[in-house]
């Protein structure tokens, strides 16, 4: 068994709209500039009428959990069984911006079990058959809280920090399944190797 516990600091500045020009906004865009963060660094000095500064401390976290365990079973002088097992599990909590709900949650859990017998038909002889799977499962969340993206495309246009989510939440799972086989032969000073994966 493993674990993982890291916590880290993210610091940036950034520019905010300021309380006039929050202000002149419509009663229905409240909501949306209610989540942006009022600045705490003064004005900001390249546009001093329209935004302040606000510095940012988000805190980052990453956990993760990996075990194995292997069984060895002779089952007589001529088979050799092997099982084994790993289980990774790791959750990742990322701020990608300063707006209310601009951070990530992303689950992820590896599994991988393989099986195999090692057969041995004479000392120059030998087979050996396994059968593996592993299982990816990650869920990406977007991020983002209630608000949907928040876009403009016009030339010039600055509002500075926005809500809204990373891009979009990925869900995926992705299972693997591998058959090997491999044969070994020794023929006086040759070893020779068949088989398939």
């Amino acid at each position: 068994y493993e674990g993982i516990r890291q916590t880290y600091t993210s610091s940036g500045l950034y520019h905010v709209l300021n309380l006039a020009q929050r202000q002149q906004f419509v009663s229905s865009m409240q909501p949306v500039i209610a989540a942006i963060p009022l600045g705490n660094g003064g004005p900001d000095p390249a546009a001093p009428s329209i935004f302040d500064l606000y510095h940012a401390n988000e805190v980052n976290q990453h956990g993760e959990d990996t075990g194995s365990a292997k069984i060895d079973w002779d089952a007589s002088p001529k088979d050799v069984f092997s099982a084994r097992y790993n289980d990774n599990n790791s959750r990742t909590y990322l701020f990608y911006g300063i707006a209310a709900g601009q951070h990530t949650q992303t689950p992820q859990n590896i599994q991988f079990l393989k099986v195999s017998e090692t057969h041995t038909f004479s000392p120059t002889l030998i087979n050996e058959a396994g059968f593996a799977m592993q299982h990816n499962f990650d869920y990406a969340h977007g991020g983002g809280g209630i608000f949907h993206t928040t876009g403009f495309g016009c030339t010039g246009c600055d509002l500075g920090a926005l809500p809204g989510p990373a891009l979009f939440s990925i869900y995926s799972q992705l299972p693997v399944y591998e058959a090997l086989d491999t044969v070994t032969k020794i023929s006086g000073r040759h070893l020779m190797k068949f088989g398939f994966d």
